[in-house]
């Protein structure tokens, strides 16, 4: 089969048309943000009470200050009970009024909310149809290449490759590890990274504020974490970041509750840190599985991160017992994650996996695993796949 990686090297590699791509990609990152943020400000807690339209029955010319006055008890604070009413009598107003209503029940007609004009709300659909398909997976798939590549010949197999699912990644025992590893750093990833974004009003300043900033920080984070990959190595950027986002999370513990910016401000340490390393997952969970199940392992990745992302806000429930521990378990998934990332390998100029077996025989450079590679395209042995000869990505 025809070398992929000298095709793609004739296409000058990461080049002017893959960073066109990937800014067309990114045009829609942003908005994300929106739905993904936008219920910390949706569901804060709206001021309700009890309804009680029994009163109307008794008397309709009263104002609603006065109807609540009268049917809905007090908090020590002043404001409405949310959960009882008083107990509705059939009796006059003015026995109501000179008496008063002293016992209480449980809402019984539902609750009153404030109703405010509902905003209008334009919704559009984008759909990249200028993205082409991706090449190596069109080969995989049909053994052919697309119509770009007019002059390379393809050569048919030697042998039919076998299919994979996502059951190969528990079938060799060397992926599965890495496959639990990597599940492991998305799911702690994810749940510190939310963990943090969705508990921005227990800080102590201003949410609206404390919102900006963490979405601010975002920016230079993920920046950094491109030139940390390059210069550091995937492995360590990745165990780095964890590391340092789940420090950063356990010392809000040791802060006390009256100062609140130095609070927000390790809280943005940690999302910092966080951002980075979400970054540098993508990255390095795509380079360490095979190409013939690249795919099938991101996707176990993101149901992990989407289970810790449901999590998350459990978790941020435990702060009405303690308001210590949330954090705690964030910070302490955080590190956990760091340093199981150590077992994983370094994939920086590393040449990336085809298939299963190359995960055992590139590592141990067997001669003739590379002879195979070298004269030709199939791999006589079982789990052939086609070469890639693609090294990692240079940003």
């Amino acid at each position: 089969m025809t070398d992929i990686g000298e095709i793609i090297k004739a296409l000058n590699d990461f080049g002017r048309f893959q960073h066109w791509l990937v800014l067309m990609i990114t045009v829609a990152s942003p908005f994300a943000g929106f739905h993904m943020f936008s219920q910390l400000f949706m569901v804060i807690p709206v001021s309700h009470h009890c309804n009680t339209t029994w009163l109307d029955t008794i008397h309709l010319n009263l104002t609603e200050e006065e109807k609540l006055n009268l049917t809905i008890p007090r908090n020590p604070d002043g404001t409405l009970e949310q959960c009882l009413m008083y107990t509705p009598v059939e009796t006059s107003l003015e026995t109501i009024l000179h008496s008063g209503l002293n016992s209480t029940e449980k809402c019984q007609d539902g609750w009153v909310y404030p109703s405010k004009p509902k905003p209008s709300l334009v919704t559009q659909v984008w759909e990249s149809h200028f993205l082409p398909e991706l090449n190596v997976w069109f080969l995989y798939k049909t053994g052919r290449v697309s119509q770009e590549f007019k002059d390379v010949y393809v050569l048919k197999p030697e042998q039919k490759s076998n299919s994979s699912t996502i059951l190969d990644l528990v079938r060799n025992s060397q992926l599965a590890k890495m496959t639990l590893v990597i599940s492991l750093i998305w799911f702690v990833n994810s749940l510190a990274y939310y963990g943090l974004s969705l508990n921005v009003g227990s800080f102590g300043l201003n949410i609206y504020l404390t919102q900006v900033i963490f979405g601010a920080v975002e920016i230079p984070a993920r920046i950094l974490s491109v030139f940390l990959m390059q210069r550091l190595g995937r492995k360590k950027c990745q165990s780095l970041c964890l590391l340092l986002g789940g420090t950063f999370s356990l010392l809000i513990i040791a802060v006390p509750k009256d100062l609140p910016v130095v609070i927000t401000m390790l809280a943005v340490f940690g999302k910092f840190t966080m951002a980075g390393s979400f970054s540098t997952s993508y990255v390095y969970s795509a380079e360490l599985f095979p190409t013939i199940i690249r795919q099938s392992g991101l996707g176990v990745c993101q149901m992990t991160a989407r289970v810790a992302g449901i999590i998350s806000p459990l978790v941020g429930l435990l702060g009405k017992y303690n308001t210590s521990l949330p954090v705690a378990v964030f910070g302490s998934a955080a590190v956990l994650g760091g340093v199981f990332s150590l077992l994983l390998p370094e994939t920086l100029g590393k040449e990336l996996p085809d298939c299963v077996d190359d995960l055992t025989h590139k590592r141990r450079k067997n001669k003739e695993t590379n002879d195979s590679v070298e004269n030709g395209c199939t791999k006589p042995n079982k789990g052939s796949c086609i070469s890639e000869r693609i090294t990692t990505t240079h940003f």
